[in-house]
């Protein structure tokens, strides 16, 4: 699940998801999960698919998914998991917020209007 989330296989995706019932949430290394994988490489269909997924849950350094959409500037996911719940005050390790992860302007933006 977290691999094909990696590299945007959307229909292995959706078939695990859909046909198989596997768990979302489920950790792999560094307690990463599938929405964190998909946010981190810019996957948005996948993050479509994973609509139930857990956006919550942080990796081992309390990475968030919202936490790496921002800091590799991929809007459209940042857009995704804010309209999924996704809360934009979560701290990393570091003490940062999403919009403090980010040096797009147009996303820390985005995040800070939902922090309103």
């Amino acid at each position: 699940m977290i691999w094909a989330a990696n590299a945007g296989r959307l229909e292995t995706v959706h078939y695990l998801v859909k046909q198989r019932g596997v768990d979302m949430n489920v950790r792999g290394y560094l307690g990463t999960t599938a929405a964190g994988r998909a946010a981190r490489c810019g996957q948005v269909n996948v993050l479509l698919v994973l609509q139930g997924a857990v956006c919550y849950l942080c990796n081992d350094m309390r990475q968030f998914p919202l936490h790496f959409a921002a800091c590799k500037q991929h809007l459209e996911c940042t857009q995704v998991l804010l309209e999924h719940s996704a809360n934009p005050y979560v701290l990393d390790r570091k003490g940062r917020t999403p919009s403090m992860d980010t040096a797009n302007d147009e996303i820390r933006t985005l995040i800070e209007s939902y922090m309103q």
